[in-house]
This record gives structure tokens, sequence and C-alpha cells, in this order.
């Protein structure tokens, strides 16, 4: 028997480094490319919360632009209700880091991963909550998932494993993809989140569609950006 054929679009880290950069030079700014899949990733977080009776979301907020989607998420899920905790990795101070100040202007609770080594108050969170919104690492990563990343990535996937056996479990929702995925072969760098759901900022990242990241992706949304129909056209790729 034949299988039917599949076709499906997806973009390298290169090609959406590159329409990032080409939407900010005919206007658009990075705070508002973030500001734009913040929303985007918020939309369907709410979504994924509809029936949870007292809607509580942990946002894992690493560095660098995930990290920064992930602030804007979870201010936006907090002025729409939604009791939302932070828990952080790797994310320097910083006073121009705007999403995360209004993020402590709502009063958000922050755990630093630094003050939990034994990731109890990880655990403790996640046992707490509807939703966990994974914006540890985004599309740029390349390097093996070791030491404390390695640390979280594991205590998470094994407590929502075990509460998912018991009582449901929460769900979870990463942005761009699961962290510990590479977004280009779809390889795993040690080790990576186990997502039911994704949001892929922009395109879909290629190595979304490929194994075994497709195993850890859960079911994969495309979230607009602001980018343009003729950049888009330009860059995307077929895989079949």
């Amino acid at each position: 028997l034949r299988r039917p054929m599949n076709i499906m679009s997806g973009d390298s880290p290169e090609q959406m480094r590159a329409l990032e950069a080409a939407a900010v030079n005919h206007g658009a700014t990075w705070s508002g490319l973030m500001e734009h899949a913040g929303a985007g990733v918020a939309r369907i977080a709410l979504e994924l919360l509809n029936d949870s009776a007292n809607r509580a979301a942990l946002v894992l907020v690493g560095p660098g632009n995930n990290g920064g989607d992930g602030l804007v998420t979870a201010r936006l899920l907090s002025d729409a209700g939604v009791a939302v905790e932070l828990y952080i990795w790797r994310r320097k101070e910083d006073r121009a880091d705007h999403n995360w100040q209004m993020c402590r202007e709502r009063g958000l609770y922050e755990t630093r991963s630094t003050d939990d080594p034994d990731r109890a108050g990880l655990r403790a969170r996640v046992t707490g909550c509807d939703l966990i919104v994974d914006a540890l690492l985004g599309h740029g990563a390349n390097r093996e998932v070791e030491g404390e990343l390695a640390s979280i990535i594991a205590n998470l996937n094994e407590t929502v494993a075990d509460l998912k056996t018991t009582s449901g479990g929460p769900l979870v929702l990463s942005i761009d993809v699961p962290s510990g995925i590479h977004a280009d072969s779809g390889a795993l760098l040690g080790d990576a989140i186990r997502a039911d759901a994704t949001a892929s900022t922009g395109p879909i990242k290629r190595g979304l569609l490929r194994y075994p990241a497709r195993g850890r992706a859960g079911t994969i949304v495309s979230v607009d950006i602001g980018l343009s129909t003729a950049e888009l056209e330009d860059c995307m790729t077929e895989l079949i």
C-alpha cells in the first residue's frame, strides 16, 4: 500500500533570523516582534487553560529572545486573570528588560534556578499548576544540554509524567521549539522538554517535523509575529 504524501512547510534557524532581520529593516522593531510572539503564545495558552478551574501557569524563562517571549506571555496571561509564576534560568538582571519589569510590576512570584539546586521548588510549582510554558531555549540552541538546564528538564519531564499517571497533570506548551531540540535537524541535544503543544513563532521550524523532535513537540501551531507574506515566500521550504 502506498501511504499518502504529506507536504509540510518549514524553515531553518538561519532563515528565521534572516526573516526577523528583514522585518526590522522594513520598519518592525525587535520589541514589536516579541510582543506579537508573546501575544500569539498567550492566546494558545488560554485555549489550553479553558477548562481549568483555577487557571494557574508556570512560565520557565531563559536568556535571550525566547525568554523574552515567555515574559510577554506571562504578563498577558496574568492580565487575563491567570495566576502566573516565573522560574528563571540564566536570565541576567537588567533594568532595560522591560518585559521582566512589567511582570514584576504585576507581582508575579519568581524562583531562580540557582536558589533551587535540588529542584524541589520546581517540582512543587509544577504540581500546583495547570499549564507550563517552556521559554528556556529558542530555535538557536545548538549545544548539548547539561548541568543546571539538564537538571531542570529532567525534573520537569519526570514530575509531569508522574502527575499525568495520577491526576492528569499540567499541559506543557513550548515556545518555538521544546527546549533541548535542535531546530534544524530535529535531534535531541542530550535531553529535551516533552511538550503537549509547541507554538512556533513565525514559520514552523523544520526540525519539528523530523524525529525525534516530532515526538517531543506535541501539537504544532504557527504563531504570526508580523512577518510579511513576501518575506515568508522567499525562504519557505517544503518537507515531503
